[in-house]
């Protein structure tokens, strides 16, 4: 029997009910939902399939998503409530016959029990079985954890035999189908096409060997980077990639991977997981399992790979014997200092595509980055687990100059920044796309830098981020902006609500100007410098911030210039100062920031330095760590608003010019 439905007005009823992109296959349907206006009293949500009720949507994501469990885990452990609790607000309809039409509505359900009306309706077909569906060992493929030079290029000749073939007639994601069985199978650089789905249910495992992705099929992060990165082990790129996308998203198109397997990197050696240092907070112990986790993959860098990396140690020694970039006919050297910032690969590259899906997958292990997505439109990524803590630069995702993206549902435990975006460096960055619109909810992130990070690539603006209902627990930021002045664009209309944060390792709200380009530097100075504005943070709870080193018991600045970063204040928002030559001799401030019904538990005070025009509204605190303040933890700042006065706010004279005009 169904609950009673109130009226509760528009207000109360789940907003713009859709199917994200390509998310449907031929037995089943992802939906995702706004909440209502006035979800105060929202518990939970219902959902209807033609009209019948098909159950909640916290159930089916226990079900559905690997970052549920630890979801509840968390919640569990909470036994103060002291934390905001994230709601589940999308639903997989599955065991549904291919090619069937359905309609489906979702109804918000209150504390008491009652529901809402019905949301919008929305009309889904099922996908019907692939015109062409092929295995890679009927195109010669063969399983094994091989080091055999030989036999992991034929698997790279079959498996992209079998890509080719299939895809070549193809009209739509689900006209072709490639399947990676059960097994370890061993290869180079893939190439996917358009309008094809690639299904990996072994492990596709990365070589080891830096000729399997020669820099000739790779791709340039920007027109004006001289550098041609080498391939991933997954690629959607254009053959003659000049760093721009020229034709933009839809040079591919419809393109879904999923699967219950892995993609391995087979980037680094692995070591024990052990704690100390910064990582005072790391996890030795699963949440959810109660095992003992040993190991993980080795915090390397660029003077250790050699002896830490796998693929990581072979492309850099590869490409450090190959100091001329020779599809670069203006620019053809490559720096050593940018060798190792630029030779590894990554466990996916996809550029230019419009309509892409990733599901389901679990990444490890990158000798680089994770899943990078670089002027791409419409995509999801759902119910992934991202495994790459704590490798060198393993962000789990990065997104530049697109558009329109759904994250929901994915584990992460990575060893960089957890969802990242970028948009371009300096004055060249102006001719690039605006890096815009991103929806990032109901995701467990584990261990990464910064759980949503803008940055440090800002030039052409990233904006209009939604991130809710996310639990973050260990990580080492919570939500993270960076860039310089000379790097232009910055960040605006972000909004970061609802949701939950513990053991934050350093700050778990930082916003700096003062972080360094690397490799590279920035090419040639923005015309007006960087800058991060009109950012909501509303009801968040946080319960632990800063790291226990000494190193992080006094804030941070450079004395030269005014500028630097606290790893101990839970709010850190600074801009820069008129000392330093690249400023001009003008500051450069942050601008508009609105905290709201945000709460600490175990945190040093805050530090802002040149923000101005910004409001501070039921911002509490409990258990205020005394910290070392200086003069310069309020410098510069102006227009501020603070709603009751807080401890946390305990700014050191003469310098608490908070309530100044503002020039």
């Amino acid at each position: 029997m169904n609950a009673s439905i109130t009226s509760g007005g528009s207000a109360s009823v789940p907003q713009n009910l859709c199917v994200p992109a390509l998310g449907y296959d031929e037995k089943s349907v992802v939906l995702v939902w706004d909440k209502p206006d006035n979800y105060a009293n929202v518990v939970d949500y219902r959902v209807y399939m033609d009209g019948t009720l098909l159950g909640s949507a916290d159930t089916n994501n226990t079900t559905h998503s690997p970052a549920k469990a630890y979801i509840d885990k968390f919640y569990a452990n909470d036994t103060a409530g002291f934390h905001v609790r994230a709601r589940i607000h999308n639903f997989t309809v599955d065991g549904l016959q291919a090619g069937t039409t359905h309609t489906f509505t979702v109804r918000a359900v209150f504390q008491d029990g009652t529901e809402s009306a019905d949301s919008n309706v929305v009309r889904q077909t099922t996908a019907t079985a692939p015109a062409k569906a092929v295995s890679i060992v009927d195109y010669g493929a063969v399983a094994g954890d091989t080091s055999d030079t030989a036999a992991i290029q034929a698997n790279t000749k079959a498996i992209q035999k079998a890509i080719d073939e299939c895809s070549a007639a193809s009209t739509s994601a689900y006209g072709c189908k490639v399947t990676v069985p059960t097994g370890i199978f061993k290869t180079g650089a893939l190439f996917l096409k358009s309008n094809m789905t690639l299904q990996v249910d072994g492990t596709l495992k990365g070589s080891e060997f830096a000729s399997d992705y020669p820099r000739t099929q790779g791709y340039k992060l920007y027109t004006y980077n001289a550098i041609r990165r080498a391939p991933s082990l997954i690629n959607v790129l254009d053959a003659a990639d000049t760093g721009a996308a020229s034709k933009g998203a839809g040079t591919f198109s419809n393109i879904r991977v999923v699967g219950s397997g892995t993609l391995d990197g087979n980037g680094w050696k692995t070591t024990g997981r052990t704690t100390g240092g910064d990582g005072a907070n790391t996890l030795t112990t699963d949440e959810v399992s109660g095992q003992t986790i040993t190991t993980k993959f080795i915090a390397s860098s660029s003077t250790n790979v050699t002896n830490d990396g796998i693929l990581a140690a072979a492309q850099n020694a590869a490409c450090s014997g190959q100091l001329i970039d020779p599809l670069d006919t203006t620019t053809s050297a490559i720096a050593s200092s940018d060798i190792y910032g630029n030779c590894r690969s990554s466990i996916a590259t996809f550029r230019g595509v419009k309509n892409l899906y990733f599901g389901t997958l679990t990444i490890s292990n990158p000798a680089f980055h994770g899943l990078m997505f670089l002027e791409t439109e419409n995509v999801t990524v759902n119910g992934a687990q991202h495994r790459t803590y704590d490798s060198n630069n393993g962000d789990g995702l990065e997104f530049a100059n697109g558009s329109n993206t759904i994250v929901m549902n994915n584990f992460f435990d990575t060893g960089d920044d957890v969802v990242n975006f970028a948009a371009g460096i300096g004055s060249p960055a102006a001719s690039q796309p605006i890096q815009s619109g991103t929806w990032i909810l109901n995701n467990y992130m584990r261990e990464g830098h910064g759980s949503v990070a803008l940055g440090s690539n800002t030039g052409a603006w990233i904006e209009k981020i939604k991130a809710e209902d996310n639990v973050m627990n260990t990580t080492t930021m919570g939500l993270r902006m960076k860039s310089t002045p000379t790097t232009g664009g910055g960040g605006r209309n972000i909004v970061f609500r609802d949701n939950a944060m513990k053991s934050i390792k350093q700050n778990a709200f930082i916003v700096t100007l003062s972080y360094t380009q690397t490799p590279g530097g920035v090419p040639n100075a923005a015309a007006t410098p960087a800058q991060f504005r009109d950012i909501v943070v509303r009801n968040v709870s946080v319960d632990g911030s800063g790291c226990k080193t000494p190193a992080c018991t006094t804030y941070e600045v450079n004395v030269a210039t005014g500028d630097g970063n606290s790893k101990g204040a839970p709010i850190e928002i600074t801009g820069a100062s008129s000392a330093g030559t690249e400023y001009n001799g003008v500051p450069a401030y942050q601008e508009a920031f609105s905290f709201d019904s945000v709460k600490f538990n175990n945190v040093k005070p805050v530090r802002l330095y040149y923000l101005k025009n910004s409001t501070f509204n039921n911002v509490s605190v409990t258990n205020l760590v005394t910290g070392t303040q200086d003069a310069t933890n309020s410098a510069g700042s102006c227009g501020i608003s603070i709603t009751p006065a807080s401890g946390l706010f305990s700014f050191v004279a003469p310098n608490n010019n908070i309530g100044a005009a503002c020039p």
